[in-house]
């Protein structure tokens, strides 16, 4: 793999884990049980490699393309809800690169 390959997959990771944090919890399970099925799925083609793995091939597209969208749709779902909380002080920036942290503790 050259250097600019390695890059790519690395920022799409990172934008992955970023997306992945700012969900709720409902979502942030049903994405990690569709990673399940899907290493699942890149397990059992491994296994059988000389027969015939197409459906496995399909599946295996079909929950990617389904981790995508739940993944998408969960954050766009947590960004109205925060700006819906916080629309008088709301900034895009700090919402993305911000920790997570409860009122709670702000006063700690």
């Amino acid at each position: 793999m050259s250097v600019e390959e390695i890059l790519t997959k690395s920022l799409i990771i990172y934008i992955f884990y970023i997306m992945l944090s700012k969900q709720n919890y409902i979502i942030m399970w049903i994405i990690f049980i569709l990673l399940i099925a899907t290493y699942l799925t890149y397990i059992q083609t491994n296994y059988l490699k000389n027969n015939n793995t197409e459906f496995y091939d399909s599946l295996s597209s079909f929950l990617i393309c389904g981790i995508c969208i739940v993944t998408i749709v969960g954050f766009l779902m947590y960004l109205h809800k925060q700006y819906n909380e916080h629309a008088y002080n709301f900034d895009l920036s700090k919402f993305i690169f911000d920790t997570n942290q409860c009122d709670k503790f702000k006063s700690l």
